[in-house]
């Protein structure tokens, strides 16, 4: 929520400051055209630098708006008709007597299976590119023919994560601030996660908990575990 408001608000106070300067860059054009004090080249000059303020503007205003990452292209229309064309991918937490553990994961939508992961002990933007990179190692998308849904959290809206996802011919979209829904399938797998591994006993170290949740995605849940939804397979 705090970076999408922010890029709300920067974009607000930049519209207002290149608008007040191109304001002033009119007010002396026409102020020096009615006293006689501007030569058609000086106006030229000036004329240029309204210009160049309102590239500039828009320029910044496109870096700025990148803060708030990519349209929905989902709309919790979770279907995929083949491997590969659609990927899910958030971040779960949870305690141990050391400190918290981050797992991220990236789920394909056709087969359900978790065709990428990351674990650690912060929440940088590492954790999700890292997430991305292992999916990308193992299905080898083509360009342009994955999307790559999140919501908008901060470690998705990084330069980073959106720049690995243009430099691998991925789609990103995002969901709205604030709403699970609009990522639920990715919130049922961390649920079942939840109540089939993360809830049946008190972890002691994080090494002991990393170790668990690879042993759960690799060993059971990727190659075993039958789902409902796709016919039980």
């Amino acid at each position: 929520v705090r970076d999408h408001v922010l890029a709300h608000l920067l974009t607000e106070m930049l519209t207002y400051f290149v608008d007040d300067i191109a304001r002033q860059l009119r007010s002396r054009i026409e102020h020096g055209a009615d006293n006689g004090a501007h030569t058609q080249t000086g106006i030229e000059v000036l004329a240029d630098e309204i210009d160049v303020a309102e590239q500039l503007a828009e320029a910044l205003k496109r870096v700025v708006l990148a803060l708030d990452g990519h349209d929905d292209l989902v709309r919790r229309r979770f279907v995929a008709d083949a491997p590969d064309r659609l990927w899910l991918t958030d971040i779960t937490e949870h305690p141990t007597r050391e400190g918290k553990v981050y797992c991220a994961a990236v789920l394909d939508v056709y087969s359900r299976r978790i065709v990428g992961w990351s674990i650690a002990d912060h929440l940088r933007s590492e954790l999700v590119v890292d997430a991305i990179e292992m999916a990308r190692w193992r299905r080898r998308p083509l360009v342009g023919q994955t999307i790559v849904h999140s919501d908008r959290g901060s470690q998705y809206t990084a330069w980073a994560f959106g720049q690995r996802l243009r430099a691998a011919g991925l789609l990103g979209s995002m969901g709205r601030v604030a709403s699970a829904l609009d990522n639920s399938m990715m919130e049922s797998f961390f649920g079942t996660m939840q109540l089939e591994l993360l809830d049946r006993q008190s972890w002691t170290t994080r090494a002991e908990l990393a170790r668990a949740i690879f042993e759960w995605i690799e060993g059971w849940y990727n190659p075993r575990r039958r789902h409902t939804s796709i016919g039980d397979l």
